[in-house]
């Protein structure tokens, strides 16, 4: 079981390597910034349009 959740793990690395390799070729480095920027947080959502929130 361990072998076999190595391999997926192997797998699923050298995907998502191919496909940030595909994304730099076709000149979208804001694509793959926004892939690996930061995930949500209390930052994440849309923002009020005044400080108090109204």
């Amino acid at each position: 079981m361990i072998q076999l959740e190595n391999a997926q793990l192997d797998a699923l690395w050298q995907a998502t390597q191919s496909q940030a390799d595909l994304l730099t070729a076709l000149g979208a480095p804001s694509l793959l910034a926004a892939m690996n920027g930061p995930g949500p947080g209390p930052d994440a959502g849309p923002r009020s349009p005044t400080p108090n929130g109204n």
